[in-house]
């Protein structure tokens, strides 16, 4: 079976160890990569198996926009094309249009967004008009879903905030991560099952109830549901996890690749 990961991270080499180091101080240990593109490319060949996995690096800051953005357009397309890259760009950013064009020429085929880390709410109507650039460019949208360790308490990216998003721009390829929310699926099934959004298994797959995360996809449908593990914090665990689901192998390779391939058009 075809495998695509649809969430994965990895930092420049100069600050991979940086990186990792604060990200453990958080999160507890991260032993799948050391955070370097090569040792991800070497996971996700090697341990995973995967046909291709999408490349995230998030700007937490707007200064940070442009070096985020050349580190994975360097990267888009290696190792025969396993890399997938994605764009990010910050909501503060004066510059944020025209480096989502300098992205759009470059053939990016995505932006990913994560609320708490650039500090904005996701449904905050401010935002709005990229979101509406990106969405007309026909580019897909991941966001960060849910709450993150390193913000307790904040609600930047709940479901709630989530699902007035999606509705607020219905028919745009909306991908929420961690099938909305990976502490606690309440809040997903409640307000975004069955709305037009797709939402990712990273991170919900291992740390969910697994009553919960059988649910949502039940509900949401497994034409909407996208493989991903968040890497380099989840790995073979998650693909054990989404695996062993009670469902047809049609749609384990829906959520495995094919949901993927049609989202990305390749």
């Amino acid at each position: 079976m075809h495998l695509i990961d649809f969430h994965a991270h990895a930092f420049p080499d100069k600050v991979a160890p940086g990186a990792i180091a604060a990200l453990t101080s958080v999160v507890g240990p991260i032993n799948q990569t050391d955070g370097t593109l090569a040792d991800t490319i070497r996971f996700q060949s090697e341990v995973l198996h995967t046909d291709h996995f999408l490349l995230f690096n998030i700007p937490t800051t707007p200064h940070q926009q442009r070096r985020a953005n050349d580190f994975v357009l360097a990267a888009n397309g290696q190792n025969d094309g396993q890399v997938i890259s994605f764009g990010s760009l910050h909501p503060r950013a004066e510059d944020a249009c025209d480096e989502l064009r300098r992205l759009i020429d470059a053939g990016i085929k995505g932006i990913k967004f994560h609320p708490e880390y650039q500090d904005f709410d996701m449904d905050d109507p401010s935002v709005y008009p990229l979101y509406e650039a990106i969405a007309e460019a026909g580019l897909v949208m991941t966001f960060h879903g849910g709450v993150d360790p390193a913000f307790p308490g904040r609600d930047r990216s709940c479901p709630q905030r989530a699902a007035a998003m999606v509705k607020d721009f219905a028919g745009a390829k909306i991908v929420i991560a961690h099938m909305g929310d990976s502490a606690d699926g309440f809040g997903t099934l409640e307000h975004l099952c069955g709305l037009d959004c797709w939402l990712d298994t990273s991170m919900a797959a291992t740390q969910m109830p697994p009553a919960q995360f059988e649910a949502i996809i039940n509900a949401h449908g497994a034409d909407k549901i996208l493989f991903a593990t968040d890497c380099p914090w989840g790995g073979k665990a998650t693909y054990d996890r989404v695996a062993s689901l009670p469902l047809s192998v049609e749609e384990k390779e829906k959520i495995f690749w094919r949901n993927a391939c049609a989202l990305l058009g390749i």
